[in-house]
């Protein structure tokens, strides 16, 4: 199921600093956390049970989210040394951040 976190078009690569939060909350149960409201389920514990469409509306909105309002995060990220206080702040930009 990760395979559907940060498709990317042809010719339309992602940045690796937006790259980086989003496989960063799939690995970690994150998109799980933020889809229970939204898919009107809270036993998700993994991504398998999710349906796809959820996962790529989900990451649509949160690489809308972080490219539009996360501009320093994406930053920290883009230098290339994720240390256990970016990975504190990437989730916790995930987890306090609305996305259904």
């Amino acid at each position: 199921m990760i395979s559907c976190f940060a498709e990317q078009g042809q010719y339309d690569p992602l940045p690796t600093e937006v790259q980086v939060p989003i496989i960063f909350a799939g690995v970690n149960g994150l998109v799980s956390i933020s889809l229970q409201g939204f898919i009107g389920n809270s036993d998700y514990s993994q991504l398998d049970p999710i349906p796809v469409d959820k996962i790529t509306k989900w990451e649509q909105e949160f690489r809308a989210h972080l490219t539009g309002s996360q501009g320093a995060l994406l930053q920290k990220i883009s230098e290339g040394v994720i240390n256990p206080e970016l990975e504190a702040e990437i989730k916790k930009v995930r987890l306090l951040t609305r996305i259904p």
